[in-house]
């Protein structure tokens, strides 16, 4: 698995990747707090069966975690620490992109709702 975090540069889709759009709404300019979330395989399918429900099932787990997280406190909070923890370069390079290192060194949790 790659996990990558940054300006990346433009990637060609290819069959059988599975898409997932975080969209921000927005009201007047300013983010709800909400998401509309969209999850697409790419076309042309190559996988059939088990094989393109596995990747696809995948998919749909990713695109579903923010409403389980949001549903459930006690695992989002078990969530956040393990994201905290063992992807703690990730988590980094997140906060120096937004300038956020001077409110997490303040006490800010990780946490937006």
């Amino acid at each position: 698995m790659t996990t990558n975090y940054g300006n990346l540069p433009q990637t060609n889709l290819e069959g059988d990747d599975v898409v997932i759009v975080l969209r921000p709404k927005k009201k007047d300019g300013v983010w709800t707090g909400l998401y509309d979330i969209i999850q697409s395989v790419v076309e042309p399918s190559t996988l059939a069966g088990k094989d393109a429900y596995s990747v696809a099932f995948t998919g749909l787990l990713m695109a579903l975690l923010p409403q389980y997280l949001s549903e459930d406190e006690d695992f989002n909070d078990h969530y956040i620490e393990y994201i905290f923890a063992e992807h703690a370069d990730l988590v980094e390079q997140l906060l120096e992109k937004h300038n956020l290192v001077k409110d997490m060194l303040q006490g800010f949790t990780g946490k937006l709702h």
